[in-house]
């Protein structure tokens, strides 16, 4: 479902897909006002099932940015907004790059042989400047990238990975993985 600490707590649809992540405070009225914020989202997605080519631009970046679709999905969708914004365009180039990038990870989950695949996949987005944003994407990203350096016995690309980890992600709470990373570029 996308959560990422203990408790998350998520409003979810009839089907069991993510509408809403609450982020507030663990308090009746909090959980009100996401509740509105749900019922709000659920009169968007009737607005645009209407025909509303605005509404569908907004509920299709709530949805991508919600993990609904896998990349071809997406894909399609994207295609056929008709009314999309400059600055839509680029939020759904980027929610595009999550989506590939979650898309592969999850096909490689902890498949040696898939996970460098995914790692060479995932240089040739970054050499194309085609990067995630978002903690748990740019966390397979760089990890994948790293296998694949390690893979091809390629100790600068490694050392990249390495570095594009640290930049990219909190440094306390992925020590242990950086750490470990250090190590196996030691190794390497």
């Amino acid at each position: 479902m996308g959560g990422t600490g203990f408790p998350t707590l998520m409003f979810l649809n009839s089907d069991g897909a993510p509408i809403l992540t609450h982020s507030g405070p663990r308090t009746v009225s909090a959980f009100d006002d996401s509740l509105e914020n749900v019922d709000a989202f659920r009169a968007l997605m009737a607005k645009a099932a209407a025909g509303d080519a605005r509404a569908a631009t907004t509920v299709l970046i709530q949805q991508l940015q919600l993990g609904w679709f896998d990349l071809e999905e997406a894909q399609a969708r994207v295609a056929k907004l008709t009314k999309v914004n400059p600055r839509q365009e680029k939020i759904l180039d980027q929610l595009l790059i999550e989506t590939e990038v979650r898309s592969i990870a999850e096909a490689a989950q902890n498949n040696r042989k898939k996970r460098q695949e995914a790692g060479k996949h995932f240089h040739a987005m970054w050499e194309a400047k085609r990067i995630p944003v978002s903690e748990g994407q740019l966390f397979s990203f760089w990890m994948m990238i790293a296998d694949y350096a390690e893979h091809e016995y390629d100790e600068k690309l490694f050392k990249s990975a390495v570095d594009g980890f640290r930049r990219s992600l909190d440094g306390n709470r992925y020590r242990r993985y950086l750490e470990a990373l250090e190590a196996r570029l030691k190794k390497l």
